[in-house]
């Protein structure tokens, strides 16, 4: 492994974690403050970022194959945005929220119903897997109970069935 290659993996560890502390652990921690305290205001502003942390983690599934590997630094790019995001002096969530929500408002009918259709496909396919495998543990309890009582036919004939156990000190 090159310096280059090495530096590049350890820039992007730290990248993450730093993705993970400043833009999930310390949100968590200030969004149970702000829940534990009951500031109405302040629990929406956080509501705003978590909606905006979630369509930004949506847009990272894309830009992390499109971009993230032939891109240098992409993990630090993603570490100032989220920065920037939690940030109480950018505040960029709220200024992303401020472009997205009328977005989302224009499309919240729609949103709302393919959020039902798949609800109900999960609901109907999870319904349609515990049918089947309520039948195939029934067709394996009914084998079990077959084969049990062919091995005890089989025993019982051979105990009655003219088989003599041989004599004690008899050789065979």
């Amino acid at each position: 492994m090159t310096a280059t290659t090495m530096m590049s993996t350890l820039a992007a560890g730290l990248a993450r974690a730093g993705i993970c502390v400043l833009g999930f652990a310390y949100p968590g921690y200030k969004t149970f403050k702000v829940l534990k305290g009951g500031d109405v205001l302040a629990q929406r502003e956080w509501l705003k970022y978590w909606c905006v942390l979630g369509l930004a983690a949506v847009l990272s599934l894309l830009t992390d194959l499109l971009v993230g590997t032939f891109l240098p630094g992409y993990g630090l790019l993603k570490l100032g945005i989220v920065v920037a995001l939690v940030s109480p002096t950018i505040r960029g969530y709220a200024r992303v929220w401020a472009v997205v929500e009328p977005h989302l408002a224009a499309q919240e009918g729609a949103i709302d119903g393919a959020v039902a259709r798949a609800m109900d496909a999960t609901a109907s396919a999870r319904s349609t897997g515990a049918a089947r495998a309520s039948a195939a543990m029934a067709q394996g309890r009914a084998a079990a109970v077959r084969q049990a009582e062919g091995v005890k036919k089989r025993a019982a004939a051979g105990r009655g069935g003219g088989v003599a156990a041989p004599k004690s000190g008899a050789t065979m």
